[in-house]
């Protein structure tokens, strides 16, 4: 019995160090992939290359604000292309420079960029999808105001982001394209999910679908809301 015990113990520990073995041969991986893309990323920024107006519309108490990139080839004459970078950290942490390399980049190609600030809900902050979205939605209203201001005229936009900002990226572009204050043509982004539906990550009790519509919509969400078709 005891030698029984013993294999299957040495079994167990066998199989964890293969799944941790397999994480950290992922998580390599991928960091070798993100040096990459950072790499081909890489742009040599001077003032040849464009100007960045940086904390527009800065509002400190939500931690909300962009930083707008302008090319320095953009034709004042000519209509405009956006993207727009929404940054990731979970929902939680993360900042609009975290955009920056990237921002840069396109700004050389050409168009016009800016990285977005959203509430986090960071324990200092309270904060939800809807909340963050809406942010956003204000903000590309902003960027279209402050590059007009400038002497450009934005017609068409592209959004983008990494991970939760990938999240938001899709929201954006799925959700109300149509009524976006620049229409959106192009959504592109980085290991953002595509889906919170709870079943898809495993969480098939009613208590963890619940936790997770209350976090998403900043409601407090019942089994009765949910019974009687009052939260959707």
């Amino acid at each position: 019995m005891k030698r029984t015990l013993l294999n299957v113990g040495f079994a167990v520990a066998c199989i964890i160090d293969f799944a941790i073995a397999i994480v950290i041969s992922f998580q390599v991986g991928m960091a070798v992939i993100l040096r990459k893309a950072y790499a081909a990323w890489k742009t040599d920024w001077s003032d040849q290359v464009g100007t960045i107006y940086r904390d527009i519309d800065l509002n400190e108490a939500d931690k909300t604000g962009y930083d707008l990139y302008i090319p320095v080839n953009a034709d004042k004459e000519k209509d405009q292309t956006l993207i727009v970078y929404i940054h990731g950290g979970g929902f939680t942490s993360g900042d609009k420079s975290d955009g920056e390399r990237l921002c840069k980049y396109f700004t050389s190609k050409g168009y016009i960029c800016a990285s977005v600030n959203y509430t986090l809900k960071d324990g200092a902050h309270e904060s939800n999808f809807n909340k963050m979205y809406e942010q956003i939605l204000e903000q590309v209203s902003s960027i279209k105001e402050k590059a007009a201001d400038i002497g450009y005229h934005i017609t068409e936009m592209a959004t983008s982001g990494a991970s939760a900002g990938g999240y938001l990226a899709m929201l954006y572009a799925y959700r109300d394209a149509e009524v976006s204050p620049i229409p959106v043509k192009l959504v592109f982004q980085m290991t953002g999910p595509a889906t919170f539906e709870p079943e898809v990550w495993g969480d098939t009790t009613k208590e963890n679908m619940l936790l997770s519509a209350s976090v998403g919509s900043g409601k407090v969400v019942t089994h009765d809301m949910i019974a009687s078709g009052e939260f959707e």
